[in-house]
């Protein structure tokens, strides 16, 4: 029993001094100090490299003993033998560039032995795509492939390498939902709340994502809920706004913050009634904390997001739950000018019926009508014009919702106008008609429109105005003017046509849109300026052409006797010029001051200008001297 009983102790004995830990003093090849390790008593190589990794990957490692190469596979204690150190030489090997490309290959495929056998010919763990930068590690977290990914980090690959984009493989694995990947890279002290360039973790992407099992996880894991984005998002926020229900439940029972907000001020609840996720939102509006018309900085509501975005179904849950209708942004905006103004035409009957004032002004004075004709949303209009909106209702300076469609080219929302009986003929305070308005813009369609509807085309405006939206910049037209509500002058004259307007502008197709209609071809501004000598002066060719051919006076002057000829001349308009001459206009006609139009183009040296006029002057002669030849040799 005696015998018995030592055997066990020496047993004993034996094995304790077998798990005695072995230290180990690694050196570099020029004698310096690599790492001094203490691992386990039945450590092999093999350990002693991995315990190396994190420094020096573990394929490009050689140990040293003696000048003798160790093999993996022994054991320490052996090497060691009665030492109390055991002392290693670390020689460290160059990667191989070529296997560290395929390396990348495999990595994405999930090629396990094919991975395992470029890590061991000395391919890069941390190896870097040429075209995007991308690791292997990152591409087998991506996809999923467990194995890769342990080989990879076994072989020394970082966990947490500095992407150019910020993205790592916990984000990656994350986004794609690879639950088990992003266990293993935690485990593997991979960081958990590493941020991208643009702020985002993979709590943010799970929560885009909607994966719950890995929100779940990392949250347990000890990610932050609620760390924010540049932008302000949180990961609660990122749901909210993407829908995920499940998500935003959970992580609202691990205290996430539901009154944070935005750097613009939105808050969760802006975020799921802009992008219409009404789940969301009936589970928001249920929450104490969360004001239903919270606004953000310029304020607008959740409702009036949700208006915006046509989001019905959301906007009337937030009615049905007393959000107010009547709310403005700080510009006076409600939620009835934000869709009327998107064109959003069930989001508006609702908002109507729901008793919102369909003829609030902005603080600049636009009504939902008006936002709904400047934005070309004809529907919009016709239903507001039905439900008894203000037709002819006027910002400040005098501009109506017609003028408004007129202006930017709305032919359907002009002729549901002109339905509705709004008065097409209202000048703005500068005399603007939106007939003029359309012929500034040249907007043949709408021209056409009107004209049919009966519009007065010889409504008068300011001349002043006239003349320096074309002359203002060195003959470059500049419509910017019509649009100002200049101060009242009584010396300004109101003789400006819609016909001067097109002519002075350019706009040949509005202009025959007018002569079709029957505009006055010899309406006369109180300088006496008519159509045709408009275009002449701004040198507009074609218009001069096309008024010619329908008849206009070529012949007749203004006040200060300027002919459309001698105004074509005096500013070196050459094409006008010849188009003139083709109807045969008269290069030695003078005008009041006793100057022809061939003797000022030579006075100022306009050689291309004088010869096509002594051309003209020829042709028109040639026809006299050849009678006055036949009639020689008839005698």
């Amino acid at each position: 029993m005696g015998c018995a009983q030592e055997a066990l102790e020496a047993a004993a004995a034996e094995s304790v001094e077998e798990e005695e830990p072995i230290k180990v003093i690694i050196s570099g090849v020029h004698g310096e100090q690599v790492a001094s390790l203490e691992l386990p008593g039945d450590a092999t190589v093999l350990d002693c490299k991995v315990a190396l990794s994190a420094d020096t990957p573990l394929h490009t490692q050689k140990l040293l003993l003696a000048n003798d190469v160790c093999e993996d596979q022994l054991e320490l204690a052996h090497l060691r033998g009665h030492a109390e150190l055991l002392e290693l030489l670390l020689v460290k090997l160059s990667f191989d560039e070529a296997q560290s490309r395929q390396l990348l290959i495999h990595a994405w495929r999930g090629e396990v032995e094919d991975v395992e056998r470029c890590l061991r010919a000395r391919a890069c763990p941390d190896h870097r795509s040429e075209e995007d930068g991308r690791t292997a590690l990152l591409s087998a977290a991506l996809q999923g492939h467990i194995e890769v990914a342990k080989l990879l980090c076994q072989a020394g690959a970082a966990v947490d390498p500095d992407e150019g984009d910020g993205a790592s493989p916990m984000l990656a694995a994350a986004m794609q939902g690879r639950l088990e990947m992003v266990q293993y890279l935690a485990e593997a002290k991979a960081a958990l709340d590493k941020p991208t360039g643009n702020g985002t973790t993979p709590l943010h992407v799970a929560a885009l994502q909607g994966h719950l099992d890995v929100v779940t996880y990392l949250c347990e894991a000890g990610a932050q809920c609620d760390r924010t984005t540049p932008g302000g998002a949180t990961p609660l926020y990122v749901s909210c706004y993407n829908g995920h229900l499940p998500i935003v439940q959970y992580l609202c029972s691990q205290r996430s913050d539901l009154c944070r907000r935005t750097p613009t001020g939105a808050t969760l609840l802006h975020a799921a009634a802009q992008e219409g996720q009404l789940e969301v939102v009936a589970f928001l509006c249920e929450m104490p904390e969360v004001d239903k018309d919270s606004q953000m900085h310029d304020g607008a509501t959740p409702l009036l997001a949700a208006a915006l975005q046509g989001r019905v179904r959301v906007v009337e849950h937030l009615t049905r739950v007393k959000a107010d209708i009547h709310k403005t942004t700080k510009d006076g905006a409600s939620a009835l000018h934000a869709c009327a103004r998107s064109g959003h035409l069930e989001v508006a009957r609702f908002l109507c019926e729901a008793g919102a004032d369909k003829d609030r002004a902005m603080m600049e004075g636009a009504t939902p009508l008006l936002a709904a004709a400047l934005q070309g949303h004809a529907e919009v209009v016709q239903y507001l014009c039905e439900a008894g909106a203000d037709k002819d209702r006027s910002i400040c300076d005098g501009v109506t919702a017609f003028h408004a469609a007129a202006e930017r080219g709305h032919a359907d929302v002009i002729r549901c106008l002109c339905e509705v009986g709004a008065n097409k003929d209202q000048a703005m305070r500068n005399g603007l008609t939106p007939l003029m308005a359309a012929c500034l813009q040249g907007h043949e369609e709408v021209v056409k429109v009107l004209c049919q509807s009966g519009v007065n085309m010889e409504t008068p405006m300011r001349e002043d105005l006239i003349l320096a939206s074309v002359f203002l910049k060195g003959g470059v037209p500049n419509s910017q003017i019509f649009l100002c509500d200049p101060p009242q002058d009584a010396r300004c004259k109101q003789g400006a046509t819609s016909l001067h307007v097109a002519a002075l502008h350019g706009h040949v197709g509005v202009v025959k849109e007018l002569c079709e209609a029957k505009a006055n071809l010899e309406a006369r501004m109180r300088v006496g300026s008519t159509p045709l000598l408009g275009a002449a002066q701004a040198g507009h060719a074609e218009v001069v052409r096309y008024l010619c051919g329908a008849k206009a006076k070529f012949e007749g002057h203004c006040a200060d006797s300027e002919t459309p000829l001698m105004a074509a001349v005096l500013r070196g308009h050459l094409e006008v010029v010849q188009a003139l001459c083709e109807v045969k206009a008269d290069p030695q006609r003078a005008g009041g001051c006793g100057t022809t139009p061939l003797f000022a183009a030579q006075m100022l040296g306009l050689e291309e200008i004088a010869a096509v006029l002594r051309e003209s002057c020829r042709a028109k002669w040639r026809p006299r001297l050849g009678m006055q030849s036949c009639c020689r040799r008839a005698r």
